[in-house]
Order: C-alpha cells, then structure tokens, then sequence
C-alpha cells in the first residue's frame, strides 16, 4: 500500500521507510472513546472558523483536510490542560468493497501521524518485495 501511494504521487523518486513507532500518549481513534471529544473539537473548531469567517477545509478522497484539522485543533486543545499527544493513529475505509455489500475494502489502512520524534523507535528502508535493506 504504501509503495503504490507513494509511487503514485512521486513516480520514479519514490522511497517507503519503515517504523518501529511506540504509541505510548497516542489519540487513537481506532478507540471509540476519542468520538466524542473530536465531535465536540469539531463544534468548537466550526464555531471559530466562522468566527473568523473562514471557511473550514474541505475533505476529499486521498486529502482528509477537514480531519486533519479537526485533530489537530484537538491535540492542541489537550496540549492546552497539559496532555501531550506524541502520535495519532487512525483508520481509513476507502477504495471498492471487497464484495456487494461488505465493510471491508480494497484500500483500508491505518495512518499513524508522529508528532514527536520520540516516538520512532527504529527506522528502516523497505525495498519492495524484498523485505527490509540493511541500515545503519
């Protein structure tokens, strides 16, 4: 998944790293529990922005700017009451469905976005097929 993204916005400059990332102080928002604290930053972030008369990002297929957002007005709300946000890992459901009318499809992931460097253990560079190429 990754080479097929990567090669499809960077073409022949295209290289996948792998990660050895800790989760520890992680949103994960595979948890439920999350829900309603970003509908809540999601309210909060809509009312600023109109506000301000700006118009909140807009989402797309492949560029989920209004989420982004959102999350990121969240982790800075929690930064605000002290609670640092190291990583956030999240689902995607995009692509066709396997078969008519299931939940699972040809392009689900899950994303982890670093927010702090601490969080990479160990990193690697992936060489396709091949498995993982020595590093130092």
């Amino acid at each position: 998944m990754a080479e097929d993204w990567s090669s499809r916005f960077y073409r022949e400059n295209s290289v996948v790293i792998g990660a050895a990332i800790e989760l520890d102080d992680c949103m994960d928002l595979v948890d439920s529990k999350w829900a309603d604290f970003l509908q809540h930053a999601h309210h909060e972030l809509l009312a600023k922005l109109e506000k301000g008369k700006a118009l909140p990002p807009r989402q797309s297929t492949g560029a989920h700017r209004l989420d982004r957002a959102v999350i990121n007005y969240a982790v800075s709300s929690l930064a605000k009451r002290g609670h640092h946000v190291r990583s956030v890992r999240a689902p995607f459901y995009e692509g066709n469905p396997l078969y008519p009318n299931s939940a699972l499809f040809t392009k689900s992931h899950i994303q982890i976005a670093v927010r702090d460097i601490s969080a990479i253990k160990e990193l690697w560079l992936e060489a396709g097929n091949l498995g993982r190429l020595p590093h130092d």
